[in-house]
């Protein structure tokens, strides 16, 4: 597979800057200003983008590089709505974090071949369209461009748009969908032996979770799950933050961003640091109440 020198990786991701939109949408509102977009051809770039819907409104973005060549794209997109038989821009009040997300070539397709790590030909990535406010029912498309990179830094970077068409039913207010843990109990430490260093746990609002170590390490993956009739579900973690050292004497927060709203009732935070190091999962836990 052709793959990419990764020492120009962090060089190259700060072009992909932080992009600002307008205005959000309401319901039922006649968009305004036509599509302004003009889409590339594929043949020219030969990556294939498909959007699945979900649910409350997030979609998974996929897409599949059938190309010899190596691209970079970023959080960002734009979304239209098609009415009368015209695309129409959707206004947007979005801010995207400021990174750069590597797609591969295809192995059947690449040629060459460069000394470096190679890079998935494939990506998928959610995207929450209730950033954007209330949408109408209707049918959509989501449009993102695709910069090629190269070994050869002197050379321009050539640029592409694309777009994956989808529809979206009338919103409803749907009970979260709670799916059994899936994590086997036997690789949970009991409480007894070893708990995650937890000072605090509260509520930002009705979907952010913040949570105060004496101190943690940023190794390992963290998973969140609410308990019902005696089983254990997981909750769909949107993405996380905060700050995190071995040090007991720095600030040490996780902020756990979900996509369901948090209820009351008992849940359990679980830190699979045996993955991280290299060896079975072993998920440390932490049980505590809302």
């Amino acid at each position: 597979m052709k793959c990419l020198n990764l020492k120009k990786i962090a060089a190259m991701a700060v072009i992909m800057g932080i992009a600002l939109g307008t205005a959000a949408c309401s319901a039922g509102k006649k968009f305004k200003e036509l599509s302004k977009v003009n889409l590339s051809n594929y043949d020219d770039y030969k990556v294939d983008m498909n959007v699945e819907v979900v649910r409350n409104r997030k979609i998974m973005v996929n897409l599949t590089n059938k190309s010899d060549r190596t691209y970079m794209y970023g959080r960002a997109y734009s979304l239209e709505y098609k009415q009368d038989g015209q695309w129409y821009q959707v206004p947007m009040d979005v801010v995207f974090t400021m990174e750069g997300i590597l797609l591969g070539p295809n192995p059947a397709a690449a040629s060459g071949d460069m000394d470096s790590i190679p890079i998935s030909d494939t990506s998928s990535e959610p995207v929450y369209l209730d950033e954007i406010g209330k949408l109408p029912e209707g049918h959509y498309r989501i449009i993102k461009d695709i910069s090629e990179i190269n070994d050869d830094e002197e050379l321009p970077r050539a640029r592409y748009y694309m777009a994956a068409e989808f529809d979206l039913d009338k919103e409803k207010k749907d009970d979260p969908v709670l799916e059994l843990s899936k994590i086997p109990e036997d690789t949970i430490v009991d409480e007894g032996s070893y708990r995650i260093p937890v000072s605090s746990v509260s509520k930002s609002d009705e979907k952010t979770l913040l949570i105060s170590f004496d101190k943690y390490s940023a190794f390992g993956i963290f998973v969140l799950e609410y308990q019902k009739d005696g089983k254990w579900y997981n909750l769909p973690i949107r993405d996380i933050g905060g700050s995190a050292s071995s040090d007991p004497t720095d600030e040490n927060n996780l902020i756990i961003f979900l996509e369901d709203s948090l209820g009351s009732g008992t849940y359990r935070l679980l830190h699979d640091y045996g993955t991280a190091t290299g060896s079975e999962p072993a998920y440390y836990s932490y049980t505590f109440k809302l």
